[in-house]
């Protein structure tokens, strides 16, 4: 058993918001050079996992079908005439191409820790991509599109 595990994986930061929003991939990517610099995995008991995508049934458990139909739609660069109602626009929340799975992924990560935990392949889990809170059933907000947490 791992004592500490780190979810994360070049797909995490993949693709992400637009250059100049403040949630850029960049940033995850950083963070993760800046782990390895440090050589954070070298510690005895620390590993890491790769996320994965999460079911369409475990993002419905918070998502209505709705939202999540828009938020695929918006991700292959359609143009969806109802995104504002939906958290969708311009500032905190614009769409972007992947957006679907570069999100989505998140909430697995959030789901591959809390599933190596109950399994009792680690002791605690951390994903530094996650922390998604501001979601809403059918909102993005607060630069969040799926709610990770809920996942």
């Amino acid at each position: 058993m791992q004592r500490a595990v780190l979810i994360a994986d070049e797909s995490l930061w993949a693709r992400g918001h637009p250059s100049g929003h403040p949630l850029r991939p960049e940033r995850l990517r950083d963070t993760w050079q800046m782990l390895l610099a440090y050589e954070a995995f070298r510690a005895p008991g620390v590993g890491v996992l790769p996320p994965r995508l999460p079911t369409e049934a475990e993002l419905a458990f918070f998502h209505t079908p709705a939202y999540i139909e828009v938020v695929r739609r918006l991700s292959q660069g359609e143009t969806v005439p109802e995104a504002a109602r939906y958290g969708f626009g311009p500032g905190d929340n614009p769409p972007f191409v992947g957006m679907f799975e570069s999100e989505s992924r998140k909430v697995g990560a959030g789901l591959v820790g809390a599933e190596a935990l109950l399994a009792g392949e680690s002791q605690m889990t951390f994903s530094f991509a996650g922390g998604l809170h501001h979601a809403g059933r059918e909102l993005a907000s607060g630069f969040c599109v799926f709610g990770d947490c809920a996942g």
